[in-house]
């Protein structure tokens, strides 16, 4: 099973994937600053499964107002999507993964899990791939089910719907007394793998949100990989005119 993780810069991502493995393999980065600029793989096998984990370059805000029109803060921006996405194009002969793991932050959803989530999940996949969220810094008491019914209504109110939730908390609650709940969480994050696993491959119309309604099966399926237009990411992920032109260019399948 292949499973790209995504994620904003400092979020975790390697965190989760050390977690994973159960032991630390991929670099981690004690602050916000990016510690995975390639991406990477790595194997684990859990329960008769093996699964390969791919690592991706940290995304950033794209710039807006002036910064939108420097170049390097414009390829600061446009680069790591850039990675993600000839990653993704490049698995199971052109199909795609089998799962798009998003890491986010303990903290209310925002825009940029909409523009991310749409950007990854819906343009450039095409709709065909399950969509799954790891919370990360939970605190020692809190549970990703928690913060999934806490921000439910934000939740459908910014459009993403996965298929499960998995959690991971912050580093000083993750010691000591603590270790049978690490495995919990380890535990907690295999089973989300392992169910979505068993989905049908590119098949959305089986996905859940949060609150276990069940998404409508699209009856029309663009093919896999999307060819990206500037006005669908303009529209979409309300990207800058300038920005939204070079990312189409970077993105498009002749590259």
């Amino acid at each position: 099973m292949d499973v790209v993780l995504l994620g904003e810069t400092g979020v975790g991502k390697s965190s989760v994937i050390n977690f994973i493995l159960g032991k630390s393999i991929a670099d981690v980065s004690p602050d916000t600053m990016p510690c995975t600029k390639t991406t990477k793989l790595y194997i684990v096998k859990e329960k008769g499964r093996t699964f390969h984990l791919h690592d991706t370059p940290g995304l950033i805000d794209p710039p807006i107002g002036v910064e939108a029109g420097i170049e390097a803060d414009v390829e600061a921006y446009v680069d790591p999507i850039d990675k993600a996405q000839k990653l993704i194009r490049s698995l199971n002969s052109g199909d795609g993964p089998d799962l798009l793991l998003f890491c986010v932050r303990n903290k209310a959803p925002t825009a940029a899990l909409r523009r991310n989530y749409r950007l990854f999940s819906k343009i450039i996949c095409g709709g065909k791939v399950p969509f799954a969220l790891v919370i990360t810094h939970l605190g020692k008491d809190e549970t990703a089910y928690g913060w999934g019914k806490e921000h439910a209504a934000s939740i459908r109110k910014l459009g993403v719907k996965c298929s499960g939730l998995a959690g991971l908390r912050s580093a000083q609650d993750r010691s000591g007394d603590n270790a049978s709940l690490d495995e919990e969480s380890r535990e907690s994050i295999l089973s989300l793998l392992i169910a979505c696993a068993d989905l049908p491959k590119h098949d959305t119309g089986l996905l859940r949100s949060l609150t276990s309604r069940t998404v409508g099966r699209i009856t029309s399926v663009p093919s896999f990989p999307v060819t990206m237009s500037e006005r669908t990411l303009m529209r979409q992920c309300g990207l800058d005119e300038g920005i939204a032109r070079n990312l189409a260019s970077r993105l498009a399948p002749s590259t």
